[in-house]
């Protein structure tokens, strides 16, 4: 069975959420990959120490190896795409501070 392309260790210096999720959709869709069992176990072997102790961090209680593929993608994905609403950002800065919300807004503003 010929295999197209490779998947490596994913690193965040280098790549988002949207490439690796992509990356690892194009990997599959290439090379027939169809099951989400045989999907989960790829993933595992090939993508590194440091991205699977990233899903077993953010999974948790949960370990990757009782995840679905889907919702490590989904995970690792939402953990590196930036947030670009406005409202939500100031929301978490608003979270984030004991300072009011003007405040917040203002420091926001500015940056």
């Amino acid at each position: 069975m010929t295999i197209y392309g490779a998947i490596g260790e994913f690193s965040p210096k280098l790549e988002n959420g949207t490439c690796i999720s992509n990356y690892w959709m194009s990997f599959s869709i290439a090379n027939g990959i169809e099951d989400p069992n045989r999907k989960h176990a790829i993933l595992n072997a090939t993508g590194g120490p440091d991205t699977y102790k990233l899903a077993y961090d953010l999974l948790a209680p949960v370990k990757p190896k009782d995840s679905m593929y889907a919702d490590i993608i989904a995970t690792i994905f939402s953990h590196y795409t930036p947030i670009n609403d406005d409202r939500v950002k100031l929301s978490l800065l608003t979270q984030a501070t004991d300072k009011g919300k003007l405040d917040n807004m203002a420091a926001y503003m500015l940056s």
